[in-house]
C-alpha cells in the first residue's frame, strides 16, 4: 500500500471538523438513548442494518455538538467509523424527542370570568417532535423536549 500524498492528507484534513472539546463527557441519559432507538426504528440511518448500532452525534461532540436528541441518530459501527468527525452531513436534522405530544397530552385549561372552562394551547410554542408516549411524530410543547 502506498503512502498518501500531501494533497490527499490536506484534503482529508479539510474534510474534518475542528476538535474544540476533548476529555470525558456526561453519559447520554437512558431516556434519550431509548427514544432515539425508537425514533430511528432500531436501524442504521445510513445503510439500514440492524447490527452493531451506536449513537452518533450529527454535529460531533468533539466539535461542540450537544447530547440533545435532535443531534443524535443511530449508525452502525462501520458507518459511524467511516463518518468519524467528517463534514459529511452535519446539516442533517432529525426530530427532537418529547415526553408527550399534542395528541396524547392533556390540554391546559383556564376559567373565564363566567366560570366557563376553556382549553388553551399556544400553537407558536409547539414544534415537530417524536413523542415518547405514543411513539409517533407529532407536535409538542417546547418544554417537553429532551
Amino acid at each position: 500500500m502506498t503512502e498518501p500524498s500531501r494533497v490527499e492528507l490536506f484534503a482529508d484534513a479539510l474534510d474534518r471538523l475542528p476538535v474544540v472539546r476533548t476529555g470525558e463527557r456526561e453519559p447520554i441519559s437512558p431516556s434519550v438513548r431509548r427514544g432515539v432507538w425508537f425514533r430511528d426504528g432500531r436501524r442504521c440511518q445510513w445503510c439500514g442494518t440492524l447490527d452493531n448500532l451506536q449513537l452518533d452525534h450529527i454535529v460531533p461532540w468533539s466539535n461542540g455538538g450537544s447530547d440533545r436528541s435532535d443531534n443524535l441518530r443511530l449508525l452502525c459501527a462501520d458507518c459511524n467509523e467511516l463518518r468519524s468527525n467528517r463534514r459529511t452531513d452535519i446539516w442533517t436534522r432529525v426530530l427532537p424527542l418529547a415526553y408527550e405530544c399534542s395528541r396524547c397530552a392533556r390540554p391546559c385549561s383556564y376559567l373565564t370570568d363566567d366560570d366557563e372552562t376553556v382549553e388553551y394551547v399556544e400553537q407558536a410554542d409547539r414544534v415537530g417532535a417524536y413523542c415518547m408516549a405514543c411513539r409517533t411524530p407529532g407536535l409538542a410543547e417546547r418544554w417537553t423536549l429532551l
